[in-house]
């Protein structure tokens, strides 16, 4: 018996000094972690945060607008911010500088109640000092009573979606007497083209106007204008108008791949009125094709080429640049930021630098509700009645956003023909 207390003992000394060497291995091993873990720290340069700023990149908007007289239009902030995902981060305000009429939201109405003049005021959510302001100058276009106007539209598929008649439309109800200009019927319903001329050429971008870019548009032998006038309206597109065979005594900056955009020359070829208004709503395809390194050197040429040579041909028109917006999507966004803000940029800066006291550049990407007005989903309601999924079109508007763009665009048209809006040179 006493052999096996001392077996007993002996076992029980063991486990101890087992647990004990344990112990001990794990409070070194803590403490090899925590030196490691101090090292690699020291090692690692300083990540400073990344700032998620609604400011950052710069604001979108244009000092001068002009509203119909008996109406009003809108103001979308989220259209003015470089960064449109964080439009909730911000508060935006408009008040009249000599009435008392203020409107804070995320749609701020303008109209003649406000004034000539208002403050536009955006600050950030989070901070009551951090703030941007532009003082507006408001134009109120009065009711006609059967001003003439012709109108020549330059643009896109939402050009051709029957931009021409929608725009028609919205003049009328100012008082407006509009003759639409152009060669291609706008397309009122998909497959239908019965609407009114405008030169909406879907899937063109600026370089196509100008030859810049030489893989879709095809140009008009001189002479054979009555057999392109034969054509159907689809094979009509694939041509341009405007382009012919540069001379020797060109300027050497406007011809692009030996061709010159001429209006004059388009006019002469196809017998067309003189517009008194030009519209300039290119971009929404630049944007498709135009690498980010890229985007605004070729916007800003192309507007040099197309408004200088618009300026040659007709000496009094009036031109109004502008950009459709696009809906609220996530891959739209992050194109609005790498691409839209730069062709805004530059549409600006083209202007500015041109100097021409009838170009007006309208800001309409951001009087336009980028919330709605797209094309929804097709598919069965859940047990809500509701359709899950995403706009399946977040480009072209259609509904109440492609009528607003009209709408809001009507009065700048109505402006520059009643010379309300001349002298302009963005700031």
């Amino acid at each position: 018996m006493k052999d096996l207390g001392l077996y007993e003992d002996m076992v029980k000394l063991i486990l101890v000094m087992a647990v004990v060497a344990l112990f001990a291995a794990f409070m070194v091993y803590l403490f090899l972690v925590r030196k490691l873990n101090k090292l690699s720290a020291l090692s690692k340069p300083d990540i400073p945060p990344v700032i998620h700023h609604p400011f950052k990149g710069g604001l979108l908007f244009e000092s001068k607008i002009a509203v119909a007289e008996a109406g009003c239009s809108f103001i979308y902030p989220a259209g003015i911010l470089t960064r449109r995902e964080l439009a909730s981060e911000v508060v935006a305000t408009i008040s009249g500088v000599d009435s008392s009429e203020v409107h804070t939201g995320s749609a701020l109405p303008v109209g003649k109640s406000m004034g000539e003049k208002a403050v536009l005021n955006l600050r950030t959510a989070d901070s009551t000092d951090d703030r941007r302001f532009m003082v507006l100058n408001i134009i109120s276009v009065p009711l006609q009573s059967g001003t003439p106007v012709k109108v020549l539209m330059i643009g896109d598929s939402i050009v051709n979606r029957d931009g021409a008649s929608l725009l028609d439309r919205y003049l009328r109800e100012l008082g407006f007497n509009p003759q639409m200009v152009g060669l291609l019927q706008g397309m009122s319903s998909p497959g239908l083209s019965d609407g009114l001329l405008s030169e909406g050429r879907s899937g063109w971008e600026s370089g196509d106007f100008t030859f810049a870019i030489d893989d879709r548009a095809i140009p008009i032998v001189d002479g054979e204008e009555e057999l392109y006038l034969g054509l159907a309206k689809g094979a009509r597109v694939t041509y341009n108008p405007f382009i012919r065979l540069a001379r020797h005594d060109d300027p050497q900056d406007l011809i692009r791949n030996g061709y010159v955009f001429d209006c004059k020359f388009y006019q002469e070829r196809f017998n067309l009125d003189t517009p008194d208004v030009v519209i300039n709503a290119l971009g929404t395809n630049d944007a498709r094709d135009r690498p980010v390194s890229k985007i605004y050197d070729s916007i800003y040429d192309n507007d040099r080429i197309i408004h200088s040579q618009i300026r040659a041909a007709w000496p009094d028109a009036k031109i109004i640049r502008t950009l459709p917006s696009t809906a609220i999507a996530s891959a739209r966004n992050k194109m609005w930021t790498s691409k839209y803000a730069k062709i805004i940029r530059a549409m600006r800066a083209s202007a500015s630098d041109l100097r021409d006291p009838l170009l007006v550049v309208a800001p309409l990407w951001a009087m336009t509700n980028p919330e709605c007005g797209y094309y929804a989903p097709d598919g069965i309601a859940k047990s809500d009645g509701f359709i899950m999924g995403n706009w399946i079109d977040p480009i072209h508007p259609c509904g109440a956003s492609q009528h607003g763009f009209y709408k809001s665009m009507a009065p700048f048209v109505g402006a520059a023909t009643l010379g309300l809006i001349d002298s302009y040179v963005s700031e």
